[in-house]
Protein backbone atom coordinates (compact mmCIF):
# COMPACT_ATOMS: atom_id res chain seq x y z
CA UNK A 1 0.00 0.00 0.00
CA UNK A 2 2.73 2.46 1.00
CA UNK A 3 4.75 1.70 -2.13
CA UNK A 4 1.73 2.43 -4.33
CA UNK A 5 1.08 5.69 -2.47
CA UNK A 6 4.69 6.78 -2.93
CA UNK A 7 4.52 5.94 -6.65
CA UNK A 8 1.30 7.95 -7.00
CA UNK A 9 2.84 10.90 -5.17
CA UNK A 10 5.86 10.73 -7.48
CA UNK A 11 3.58 10.83 -10.54
CA UNK A 12 1.56 13.73 -9.14
CA UNK A 13 4.77 15.61 -8.39
CA UNK A 14 6.00 15.08 -11.95
CA UNK A 15 2.68 16.34 -13.33
CA UNK A 16 2.82 19.41 -11.09
CA UNK A 17 6.41 20.17 -12.16
CA UNK A 18 5.40 19.94 -15.82
CA UNK A 19 2.41 22.17 -15.18
CA UNK A 20 4.65 24.70 -13.44
CA UNK A 21 6.98 24.77 -16.46
CA UNK A 22 4.02 25.16 -18.82
CA UNK A 23 2.82 28.22 -16.89
CA UNK A 24 6.25 29.76 -17.23
CA UNK A 25 6.39 29.01 -20.98
CA UNK A 26 2.90 30.40 -21.54
CA UNK A 27 3.89 33.54 -19.66
CA UNK A 28 7.00 33.95 -21.80
CA UNK A 29 5.01 33.43 -25.00
CA UNK A 30 2.47 36.14 -24.13
CA UNK A 31 5.26 38.52 -23.10
CA UNK A 32 7.12 37.95 -26.38
CA UNK A 33 3.99 38.61 -28.44
CA UNK A 34 3.19 41.72 -26.41
CA UNK A 35 6.72 43.03 -26.94
CA UNK A 36 6.39 42.51 -30.69
CA UNK A 37 3.07 44.37 -30.79
CA UNK A 38 4.44 47.28 -28.75
CA UNK A 39 7.18 47.68 -31.38
CA UNK A 40 4.55 47.37 -34.13
CA UNK A 41 2.48 50.13 -32.58
CA UNK A 42 5.53 52.36 -32.20
CA UNK A 43 6.06 52.01 -35.95
CA UNK A 44 2.38 52.74 -36.57
CA UNK A 45 2.61 55.87 -34.44
CA UNK A 46 5.55 57.05 -36.52
CA UNK A 47 3.48 56.47 -39.64
CA UNK A 48 0.36 58.14 -38.28
CA UNK A 49 2.08 61.08 -36.60
CA UNK A 50 4.31 61.95 -39.54
CA UNK A 51 4.74 65.75 -39.24
CA UNK A 52 4.80 66.21 -43.03
CA UNK A 53 1.55 64.30 -43.39
CA UNK A 54 -0.14 66.36 -40.66
CA UNK A 55 1.22 69.62 -42.12
CA UNK A 56 -0.08 68.64 -45.56
CA UNK A 57 -3.56 67.88 -44.23
CA UNK A 58 -3.72 71.17 -42.32
CA UNK A 59 -2.46 73.32 -45.21
CA UNK A 60 -4.72 71.99 -47.94
CA UNK A 61 -7.18 74.51 -49.21
CA UNK A 62 -10.29 72.63 -50.12
CA UNK A 63 -11.79 73.84 -53.37
CA UNK A 64 -14.95 71.78 -53.19
CA UNK A 65 -17.07 69.74 -50.79
CA UNK A 66 -15.54 66.46 -52.01
CA UNK A 67 -12.02 67.56 -51.09
CA UNK A 68 -13.22 68.85 -47.74
CA UNK A 69 -14.88 65.51 -46.92
CA UNK A 70 -11.84 63.56 -48.13
CA UNK A 71 -9.37 65.44 -45.94
CA UNK A 72 -11.73 65.52 -42.98
CA UNK A 73 -12.10 61.73 -43.27
CA UNK A 74 -8.32 61.30 -43.48
CA UNK A 75 -7.90 63.46 -40.38
CA UNK A 76 -10.60 61.55 -38.46
CA UNK A 77 -9.15 58.12 -39.33
CA UNK A 78 -5.66 59.37 -38.43
CA UNK A 79 -6.89 60.55 -35.02
CA UNK A 80 -8.74 57.27 -34.39
CA UNK A 81 -5.70 55.22 -35.42
CA UNK A 82 -3.51 57.30 -33.10
CA UNK A 83 -5.89 56.88 -30.14
CA UNK A 84 -6.25 53.14 -30.75
CA UNK A 85 -2.46 52.76 -30.96
CA UNK A 86 -2.03 54.47 -27.58
CA UNK A 87 -4.76 52.31 -26.01
CA UNK A 88 -3.27 49.11 -27.46
CA UNK A 89 0.23 50.02 -26.29
CA UNK A 90 -1.09 50.62 -22.77
CA UNK A 91 -2.92 47.27 -22.74
CA UNK A 92 0.16 45.42 -24.00
CA UNK A 93 2.30 47.12 -21.35
CA UNK A 94 -0.25 46.21 -18.65
CA UNK A 95 -0.12 42.62 -19.87
CA UNK A 96 3.66 42.71 -19.42
CA UNK A 97 3.40 44.26 -15.97
CA UNK A 98 1.04 41.55 -14.70
CA UNK A 99 3.95 39.18 -14.43
CA UNK A 100 3.89 38.50 -10.70
CA UNK A 101 3.88 34.73 -10.93
CA UNK A 102 4.66 32.62 -7.90
CA UNK A 103 7.62 30.32 -7.57
CA UNK A 104 8.43 27.59 -5.12
CA UNK A 105 8.84 29.14 -1.70
CA UNK A 106 12.32 29.36 -0.28
CA UNK A 107 11.05 27.62 2.84
CA UNK A 108 11.38 24.33 0.96
CA UNK A 109 15.10 24.65 1.74
CA UNK A 110 14.53 24.80 5.50
CA UNK A 111 16.40 22.33 7.69
CA UNK A 112 13.22 20.52 8.70
CA UNK A 113 12.89 19.12 5.18
CA UNK A 114 16.42 17.68 5.16
CA UNK A 115 15.57 15.18 7.86
CA UNK A 116 11.98 14.34 6.93
CA UNK A 117 10.83 11.28 5.04
CA UNK A 118 11.08 11.54 1.27
CA UNK A 119 7.33 11.04 0.92
CA UNK A 120 6.66 13.93 3.30
CA UNK A 121 8.94 16.20 1.30
CA UNK A 122 7.16 15.23 -1.90
CA UNK A 123 3.78 15.92 -0.29
CA UNK A 124 5.00 19.35 0.75
CA UNK A 125 6.26 20.04 -2.77
CA UNK A 126 2.90 18.99 -4.24
CA UNK A 127 1.12 21.31 -1.82
CA UNK A 128 3.40 24.18 -2.88
CA UNK A 129 2.96 23.46 -6.59
CA UNK A 130 -0.81 23.33 -6.16
CA UNK A 131 -0.91 26.79 -4.55
CA UNK A 132 1.41 28.14 -7.23
CA UNK A 133 -0.72 26.66 -10.03
CA UNK A 134 -3.92 28.20 -8.68
CA UNK A 135 -2.32 31.63 -8.34
CA UNK A 136 -0.47 31.54 -11.67
CA UNK A 137 -3.61 30.49 -13.55
CA UNK A 138 -5.30 33.72 -12.45
CA UNK A 139 -2.29 35.78 -13.56
CA UNK A 140 -2.16 34.08 -16.97
CA UNK A 141 -5.90 34.59 -17.46
CA UNK A 142 -5.43 38.30 -16.74
CA UNK A 143 -2.51 38.49 -19.19
CA UNK A 144 -4.52 36.66 -21.87
CA UNK A 145 -7.48 38.96 -21.35
CA UNK A 146 -5.37 42.12 -21.70
CA UNK A 147 -3.54 40.67 -24.69
CA UNK A 148 -6.81 39.70 -26.41
CA UNK A 149 -8.34 43.16 -25.92
CA UNK A 150 -5.18 44.80 -27.25
CA UNK A 151 -5.17 42.45 -30.26
CA UNK A 152 -8.78 43.35 -31.11
CA UNK A 153 -7.94 47.05 -30.84
CA UNK A 154 -4.91 46.45 -33.08
CA UNK A 155 -7.13 44.84 -35.71
CA UNK A 156 -9.55 47.77 -35.62
CA UNK A 157 -6.63 50.18 -35.84
CA UNK A 158 -5.22 48.42 -38.90
CA UNK A 159 -8.65 48.66 -40.56
CA UNK A 160 -8.76 52.40 -39.82
CA UNK A 161 -5.27 52.86 -41.26
CA UNK A 162 -6.31 50.92 -44.36
CA UNK A 163 -9.39 53.12 -44.81
CA UNK A 164 -7.25 56.22 -44.29
CA UNK A 165 -4.80 55.04 -46.96
CA UNK A 166 -7.67 54.39 -49.38
CA UNK A 167 -8.94 57.95 -48.84
CA UNK A 168 -5.43 59.29 -49.45
CA UNK A 169 -5.21 57.44 -52.77
CA UNK A 170 -8.54 58.80 -54.01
Amino acid sequence: MEERQEKNIEQILDIMKDSYNQYYNRMQSIDNKSGFFIAFHAAVLLLVVDPENIKEILQIHCSNLGDTLKYASIAIFTIFAFILAIIAICLFIFSLKSRNIKYLPATICDDKYYNCENIDLKKELIKGYKEIAQYNEKIIEKKHSLYNYASIITLIQVIFIGIKLIFQMI
